[in-house]
């Protein structure tokens, strides 16, 4: 997977086919490639043919990873996302894990951000590295993984929102440490962004927070509705302050 390791992919299939005489019918090694690096989960074990042109073994894992990738719109002044999945919930938004194959299919609507599982593991930071690598020298102006990473660098600042995103399901902490898992998305998104197709969502998510009456309707949920009791108790110290107040009113009206 090194990028500084590959050799153009025609080379290897050529050396392939010289001592390996595949027949017609044989597997081509294309096609054992496409099996062999389809076992990492960030390349979502592609089920259909094989892209058609391939520079080496990290340009085919780059391939894997933007399959089924959205369209989005690549914005030329990136805009940066102001608060953490913590702060986030703070003002009552909700985050949902969804089944899409795609990593980088990341909605935002209705107060939901719904983002697609990310497993976190010892091999990521090597595996998305050299991507982000390739991806930089040959389409800088379309870094559709480093964006992503960036994006979830802005939302996972401190181990409680890595806490926060495992318990939705959004990541799967293979490392065990949710300090570590926040090191990672720190290290993996020290580079500057010139484009990025995450400026909507990340507009949206800052507008969102900062309407006031998000945040005071999700207070109200989180420190006096978070569960059943605490809502009963909520309803009930309610109804005594109203009955304690027309008692008072009707005591008033009565000395008078």
């Amino acid at each position: 997977m090194l990028l500084e390791n590959q050799l153009p992919f025609s080379v290897i299939d050529c050396i392939y086919s010289e001592f390996y005489h595949p027949r017609q019918d044989d597997i081509s090694f294309l096609d054992l490639a496409t099996r062999h690096f389809g076992k990492y989960h960030l390349a979502q074990r592609p089920e259909s043919k094989p892209p058609t042109e391939v520079w080496h073994f990290t340009d085919l894992l780059m391939n894997f990873m933007l399959k089924g990738a959205l369209e989005r719109e690549n914005r030329s002044k990136p805009i940066k996302l102001k608060y953490s999945a913590v702060t986030l919930r703070k003002a009552g938004v909700k985050f949902q894990a969804t089944e899409d194959k795609c990593l980088f299919n990341v909605h935002f609507e209705n107060g939901v951000l719904k983002i697609p599982l990310l497993e976190v593991d010892d091999s990521l930071e090597r595996f998305v590295r050299n991507v982000m690598a390739w991806e930089q020298c040959y389409k800088p102006g379309e870094a559709y993984i480093s964006n992503y990473f960036k994006f979830m660098d802005y939302l996972i600042d401190r181990s409680e929102d890595v806490a926060l995103l495992a318990e939705e399901e959004i990541i799967k902490n293979w490392l065990g440490d949710d300090a570590a898992v926040s090191k990672l998305m720190n290290n993996l998104s020290q580079r500057c962004e010139k484009t990025s197709y995450y400026s909507d969502i990340c507009q949206a998510l800052n507008a969102y927070y900062e309407n006031p009456w998000n945040r005071r309707k999700a207070t109200l949920k989180l420190v006096y509705f978070s569960n059943l009791w605490r809502g009963t108790g909520t309803v009930a110290a309610a109804f005594l302050l109203i009955l304690t107040l027309i008692q008072t009113i009707t005591s008033l009206k009565s000395s008078f």
